[in-house]
């Protein structure tokens, strides 16, 4: 599997990496303490050593970017991953290092950068990238809506996925677009809407289907208590019979068509008489 990104990951590598070559050229430009963190309205909050800016911040994005490689690259079920995803996440990753580094150089030499822009635009993008693929990726443990419901069903997963894969490109193009608007409850209704609607939306299937199952079960158990149905193992096929009281039923005629897979009745297959009794066989 390696092999297959070797290049991806040997650019992306040297992309991220970049910063430091960068810094080294401009190390007597630079000043002894760094502005790394802003707060709102463009302002200095957190500062650091040139040393840690130039080489510690570059050293973490690599290590960053070779972390969620190998994350999926450990994945049991890595072959359902998107060989496209993957090399956008390394691309993405080893991008981010010298837009935010060099960010900061910018700043400290004086040159006015709009962080709030900057970041809104960055994290905008990156949901773009998510819902481009989301919808394509199969069921997996280390990418995508890692949830209960839909790493336990791959009908959720895939519903879900393709449901949030357009959420996920709205409000990629609404953060971007409050980029310039600075909104904080424009801010806050698109990270509700990210965490709350695609966890919701998996429920609602989750719960849709195991009502589903329910009555079907509450309904078969209903059936076969008014019918005194008792099942005997047919030893000569080694299928189970179903047995109702010496008369014959047919269940699909009596009851349409509402058994399911999960149901404890199927689809009738034939009928014998065995014994005076009248034995509906299904497949069990």
């Amino acid at each position: 599997m390696m092999k297959k990104y070797k290049w991806s990951l040997l650019l992306g590598s040297l992309l991220s990496l970049s910063p430091i070559l960068i810094g080294l050229l401009l190390w007597n430009q630079l000043p002894t303490k760094i502005p790394t963190h802003f707060s709102t309205g463009n302002t200095p909050d957190g500062w650091s050593s040139k040393a840690i800016t130039v080489f510690g911040l570059p050293l973490f994005m690599f290590a960053m970017m070779w972390f969620c490689f190998l994350f999926t690259h450990v994945d049991p079920k890595r072959q359902n991953i998107s060989p496209k995803l993957i090399r956008a996440l390394v691309w993405f990753m080893a991008a981010l290092s010298p837009i935010v580094v060099c960010s900061s150089y910018a700043i400290a030499l004086g040159i006015n950068v709009n962080i709030t822009l900057l970041t809104y635009l960055i994290i905008g993008l990156m949901l773009l990238v998510i819902g481009n693929y989301l919808a394509k990726t199969k069921q997996n443990y280390s990418a995508g809506i890692r949830i209960p419901w839909t790493l336990s069903s791959e009908e959720n997963w895939n519903r879900t996925h393709r449901f949030s894969s357009r959420l996920f490109i709205f409000c990629g193009l609404a953060m971007i677009a409050n980029g310039f608007l600075d909104s904080k409850i424009l801010l806050f209704f698109i990270m509700a809407v990210l965490i709350v609607i695609p966890y919701a939306y998996s429920f609602f299937l989750f719960k849709k289907e195991y009502d589903v199952h329910f009555w079907n079960h509450a309904f078969v158990a209903a059936i076969r208590a008014y019918y005194s149905i008792n099942l005997t193992k047919d030893y000569c096929t080694g299928n189970m019979c179903q047995v109702i009281n010496d008369q014959e039923y047919s269940l699909n005629e009596q009851f349409h068509k509402y058994w399911t897979k999960s149901a404890l009745f199927h689809p009738i297959g034939r009928r014998q008489r065995i014994n005076s009794d009248v034995l509906i066989q299904g497949v069990v």
